[in-house]
């Protein structure tokens, strides 16, 4: 979890930083800001180049010892048996992502058009950096609490906040617009936090790491791609606010899918009468 808010928090710092330079950077000429892209990339490039090198060799091939043939593993196959053994975890991942993905699109899309129609958008133009703004605050202390809090209660009221709050975006474009995004991106992160973490506890041998990140990742693309391209249709015919609640609809079907799912997988029970919580005192005990 606290891992998990790092990268997310350094993301925000990015977005927040830029939305703040934005007015100035757009008084550059198109060559000058291309130049200043391709250097923020190339430092990032740098980086990637010093990071710590993987000891690990991703191959498709497995080695059976007793053998000296491999056994070719079928990719698709292999994906879905590893998502699946790290349910539920993987699977609320991959569809609150690609809720929240239909959301945040719809918002970028949404936000703009709004601002260009108000005479006064100064508000507004806060408005796209308060989603981003709350993981800067709030990111470090959601992160510890999704590695030491009941991970199950965490996503519950997490997806919870998230579909309520992002809902009511919509309905007010002034300040109560900054408090409800501030919201929503707090469940969110709440719920992502502690899916991350709790995906964390399920990967035991930790070799397909970077095939499970690929695919909720993946999957969470796929929502931002589908959250223009709703809102594009939706905007002209029912006006920005409606737009914004039928995109907070997904995130809501989230939110009941994950309670069917807890309906199949109940917690374990822990054994106290085995470890007690201070067992100095309980060790004379029959």
């Amino acid at each position: 979890g606290r891992f998990m808010s790092l990268k997310d928090v350094s993301g925000s710092i990015g977005i927040v930083l830029s939305s703040a330079a934005l007015p100035f950077v757009l008084f550059f000429s198109p060559f000058l800001i291309g130049w200043i892209l391709f250097a923020l990339l190339g430092v990032a490039l740098v980086a990637m180049w010093l990071s710590p090198r993987d000891h690990m060799k991703a191959t498709a091939e497995e080695k059976i010892p007793a053998q000296h043939s491999y056994i070719r593993r079928q990719a698709l196959s292999h994906t879905l048996r590893v998502m699946k053994r790290l349910d539920p975890a993987s699977g609320m991942l991959i569809i609150s992502g690609v809720a929240a993905g239909i959301f945040y699109g719809a918002i970028w899309f949404v936000v703009p058009l709004v601002m260009a129609r108000q005479a006064n958008s100064g508000i507004l133009g806060l408005g796209l950096g308060v989603f981003d703004f709350s993981i800067l605050i709030l990111g470090f202390l959601l992160g510890n609490l999704a590695d030491r809090a009941n991970k199950r209660r965490l996503v519950f009221f997490g997806l919870l906040l998230f579909a309520v709050s992002a809902a009511l975006t919509g309905f007010n474009f002034s300040w109560l617009f900054l408090v409800f995004g501030f919201l929503a991106t707090t469940g969110d992160e709440m719920a992502g936090l502690s899916l991350w973490a709790w995906l964390h506890t399920l990967e035991r041998d930790h070799a397909d790491d970077g095939l499970v990140s690929g695919v909720i990742n993946l999957f969470q693309d796929v929502g931002w791609a589908i959250g223009p391209i709703f809102a594009g249709f939706v905007y002209y015919a029912l006006g920005p606010t409606w737009t914004i609640v039928l995109a907070s609809v997904p995130i809501f079907f989230s939110w009941l899918i994950y309670q069917l799912v807890m309906h199949r997988h109940p917690p374990a029970l822990a054994a106290r009468t085995l470890i007690p919580h201070k067992p100095h005192r309980a060790r004379h005990r029959t």
